[in-house]
């Protein structure tokens, strides 16, 4: 406040009581009209951010339970392609007509024991959920075959748009703050992509 634009003390006292008085009371109510529209303004980012997030978490269960349902719909195609004398990848791609909806990934190994699984499903060309399972050597050749179990699911990633949504990591839901977070997304991401793009060269060994 200053003496020149009629705020400052001086002219405060100089004024009549009830006339101070009002000004403190208009000036209250402004502080208080901006600090409401500060924090509405807060609540509606957050409520757009959870929004989103609760958008593009039920577009990745819908994914998951949607291919579920439809199965045996779905047209099924088997590639092996070795990595090293030891250890290779099997390819299961679920098609619904020319369309990829899903494919699972499984790489096994005789020198390494922890062999694992990753889905990516797919809609309109774009991944909106990757989930990395763990696999036993009891139960690859019933997985390779295209059997539907239950296996333990390590990693969960919703994405949107080639964002990273939510991540669930053994079951427990990791902050979009988390140091991880940013590589996570872009690693995710990259190998959903490539997977997809991969499936020219499967068909051509």
């Amino acid at each position: 406040m200053n003496l020149a634009d009629g705020t400052g003390p001086l002219f405060l006292d100089l004024m009549p009581p009830n006339r101070v008085l009002r000004k403190r009371i208009q000036e209250y109510r402004l502080n208080q009209l901006l600090r409401m529209k500060t924090f509405m303004k807060t609540i509606f980012i957050f409520l757009a951010i959870t929004l989103f997030s609760f958008a593009a978490f039920a577009q990745g269960e819908t994914a998951e339970k949607d291919f579920a349902r439809d199965i045996k719909k779905f047209k099924v195609e088997k590639y092996a392609m070795g990595e090293d004398a030891s250890s290779g990848y099997d390819y299961l791609i679920y098609k619904k007509k020319d369309e990829i909806v899903k494919i699972r990934t499984v790489w096994s190994s005789s020198a390494n024991p922890k062999w694992w699984v990753e889905d990516v499903y797919y809609q309109a060309g774009q991944a909106v959920l990757v989930v990395e399972l763990s696999l036993t050597k009891k139960q690859y050749r019933s997985v390779v075959r295209g059997t539907q179990m239950a296996l333990p699911v390590n990693d969960r990633y919703v994405l949107k748009d080639s964002k990273l949504v939510t991540w669930t990591e053994k079951g427990k839901t990791v902050a979009a703050s988390d140091p991880r977070w940013a590589e996570t997304e872009k690693d995710v991401v990259s190998s959903a992509k490539f997977t997809l793009e991969f499936y020219p060269e499967m068909k051509e060994q």
